[in-house]
């Protein structure tokens, strides 16, 4: 949720499948600019790879250029494992 719009602020999302601590892959969503309220994302990839399929994912949410009165809250984060 982002209670304004941000000029400069971007959103940043990562999922990082791994095994055995060695990352897989990499899937970014990147510069994503707020708008006015709550905001859903999404992202869906598949965890094979030449090492096997994933044990453990790794998610990264974080925020840049945000000023002190432009907070922005995270909520429901979900995983799911689709077959």
């Amino acid at each position: 949720y982002a209670s304004k719009v941000s000029g400069e602020g971007r959103f940043f999302l990562l999922t990082n499948p791994q095994r055995k601590g060695r990352n897989l892959q990499y899937h970014l969503l990147r510069d994503i600019r707020l708008t006015q309220g709550w905001q859903t994302l999404s992202n869906t990839f598949t965890a094979e790879s030449a090492l096997g399929g994933a044990d453990s994912i790794l998610v990264r949410i974080w925020g840049i250029n945000f000023e002190d009165d432009e907070p922005f809250w995270i909520d429901n984060v979900r995983v799911y494992q689709l077959d």
